[in-house]
């Protein structure tokens, strides 16, 4: 579950470290993101001075959620941070490298598995 202002890891290789939630994406009435919803970000902090720019706002895509999310198969699922990816402004992959393995729901749907494919592709594995 992500709220407003909560710091997130970054999952890929865009040489950011840290990014806060500005904003959800959804409806207006939405008060929490969970796997697989799209958020504003803006970099907290990052390894190297590359491209990306500190304090400037990049869509993320939530890949991991520290709470605990329920399956339908009746699976509780927990990780030890919450991770997302960078995403340009025309929702495509910036990185080109995902680290570590991403969670099943993200795979499953078929409107995002068609709409990230690119970073269904890169990734090592499943959770």
């Amino acid at each position: 579950m992500i709220l407003f202002g909560t710091k997130l890891a970054c999952g890929d290789n865009t040489d950011i470290k840290k990014v806060r939630c500005i904003k959800i994406l959804g409806h207006s009435i939405k008060k929490k993101a969970t796997l697989g919803d799209i958020i504003r970000a803006t970099i907290v902090k990052r390894r190297y001075v590359k491209e990306v720019i500190k304090k400037s706002i990049y869509y993320n895509l939530i890949v991991n959620v520290k709470n605990k999310c329920r399956r339908k198969n009746g699976i509780y699922l927990r990780v030890d941070r919450n991770r997302s990816l960078t995403l340009s402004e025309q929702f495509k992959f910036l990185g080109t490298r995902v680290y570590g393995p991403i969670c099943k729901e993200i795979r499953n749907t078929k409107q995002k598995k068609l709409q990230y494919k690119k970073i269904i592709s890169y990734s090592k594995g499943t959770i």
